[in-house]
């Protein structure tokens, strides 16, 4: 058994690198907080004043992207990068708001009668800032590779990641991709509204950015007749850069008889090795003929004197913690955090994401609906974790919305900077800061559009999308230290 004697360590591995948000979460590991911010704390965080909005090419609930001393036409400074569901991106200057470029990938047709709306990104992209790269999948499963600096492809781009047999059956990127080293992980699920009449096949694509060709691919199930287990999670898939592992969630499968649990593997968790070999998966006793996704990326959650472990998010509202090194034997410890499908109109709610400060030793859970047995509010909620026990403790909770339910559609994915926890309110159009020590509510502005992507803040800014609108907020001159 792996035991972590060196937290520290592994988190400065997993962290985002000082100054930049290169990815959704912040790094491939997904742990959804940085050590770095100074400049927004629960000192100033009071005195946030809008600096710019820009209007996007379309609407958008992808995070924002964050470089720092990037070179464009206008000069080198820090940029944030910003993209939209019919495919535009745009990369506009940290400070002023001033567009540096702006590029349009393909908008294919709707999949489906059912489909609301056509759309082309569904993933965050990802940089890779040693590079200069911006890796994002469109619409069509074609992955392209932008010059941060310019929005130019690079030569040997665009090329075809999702197979013409699985887009046509309605394959499709939802996560973030992952980027470990030379290799970039591409996790695929479906559009939701084509299910279940759609026969595509959840898949990890591993491709190499040097030779520009996939190197792997892993099916969950690879049987015609049975289909789904895609990977649902805005993260993607998550990287465990000491294991040298790959951490998934899956969605449901189904087969003649519609939802079939029972085949492969379907609504499990998965330890892939990263040429993805299947190395341990576990599937717990969820009903075998509902929609129970792990809808979901993992989070890390690494303390001193614990093994390495993991928490993921299931439909039935449950938050499951397993041991990274011992997947096989199943969870550790299961909260029922959530009442699950039990909305408005029974919408899915609980199939967010989890973060997680390894500096506090604490994880945070964003939880839109009350546990049917009162344990836990619906609002933000911080568990602790620590030696010898390993197990998570509620260290506080903040109610948000009114009755048992958030106004929002479903959990979003709270991020951590700065001594604050950051989240946004769905269907609603708000953006909260909890003090992370507390849960006290230290700042929340409405933007009045609907707001679901997560923040991201660094280097004293944050970052939001809202409807089509992209929006700079830092404290007031006179409250900057």
């Amino acid at each position: 058994m792996r035991i972590l004697f060196a937290a520290v360590l592994i988190a400065a591995a997993t962290q985002a690198h000082a100054g930049n948000w290169p990815t959704f979460a912040g790094s491939a590991s997904r742990l959804g907080s940085t050590s770095n911010e100074t400049g927004i704390t629960p000192d100033t965080v009071g005195n946030l004043v809008q600096l710019w909005s820009f209007t996007l090419p379309g609407t958008s609930d992808l995070q924002p992207l964050f470089v720092e001393n990037v070179t464009t036409q206008n000069g080198t400074h820090n940029e944030v990068f910003a993209a939209a569901d019919n495919g535009g991106i745009v990369a506009v200057n940290a400070a002023t708001g001033q567009l540096d470029w702006a590029a349009t990938l393909p908008l294919p047709p709707k999949m489906c009668p059912d489909q609301k709306y056509a759309f082309s990104i569904k993933g965050t992209p990802t940089i890779d800032a040693a590079t200069g790269l911006m890796y994002v999948v469109d619409g069509t499963g074609d992955l392209h590779a932008l010059a941060i600096g310019t929005g130019a492809e690079a030569a040997g781009y665009p090329v075809q990641v999702i197979d013409a047999a699985n887009y046509a059956a309605g394959a499709y990127d939802r996560g973030s991709p992952t980027l470990v080293g030379n290799t970039l992980y591409v996790a695929t699920s479906g559009i939701a509204a084509c299910e279940p009449t759609s026969a595509f096949h959840g898949a990890i694509t591993a491709f190499n950015t040097v030779k520009r060709t996939i190197s792997s691919t892993y099916f969950p199930v690879g049987n015609d007749a049975v289909t789904g287990a895609g990977m649902w999670g805005t993260g993607g898939v998550m990287a465990d850069p000491i294991a040298k592992s790959l951490y998934a969630g899956t969605g449901n499968i189904w087969n003649t008889d519609k939802w079939d649990a029972k085949s492969a593997h379907g609504q499990s968790v998965l330890r892939l090795s990263p040429v993805l070999k299947l190395a341990a998966s576990n599937k717990p006793p969820l009903n075998p003929k509902s929609d129970l996704d792990f809808g979901s990326t993992p989070a890390p959650i690494d303390v001193a004197g614990c093994p390495p472990m993991l928490a993921v998010m299931n439909k039935t509202g449950g938050l499951y913690v397993y041991d990274r090194d011992d997947l096989s034997q199943g969870p550790t410890q299961v909260l029922e955090m959530s009442a699950g499908p039990g909305g408005p109109d029974g919408v899915v709610t609980f199939i967010g994401m989890v973060a997680f400060d390894p500096a506090a030793g604490m994880v945070f859970v964003d939880n839109p609906i009350a546990s049917r047995d009162g344990s836990y509010t619906n609002g933000v909620i911080a568990l602790s974790v620590s030696a010898p026990s390993c197990q998570l403790q509620t260290a506080w909770e903040t109610q948000v919305g009114t009755g048992n339910f958030n106004p929002q559609t479903r959990s979003t994915d709270p991020m951590v900077a700065g001594g604050l926890v950051w989240t946004v309110t769905g269907a609603g159009d708000s953006v909260m800061a909890f003090n992370e020590m507390t849960g006290a509510v230290a700042w929340q502005t409405a933007l009045g559009q609907e707001t679901e992507a997560a923040v991201t803040v660094e280097d004293g800014e944050m970052f939001v999308e809202s409807g089509a609108t992209l929006s700079a907020w830092a404290p007031s001159q006179g409250a900057r230290k």
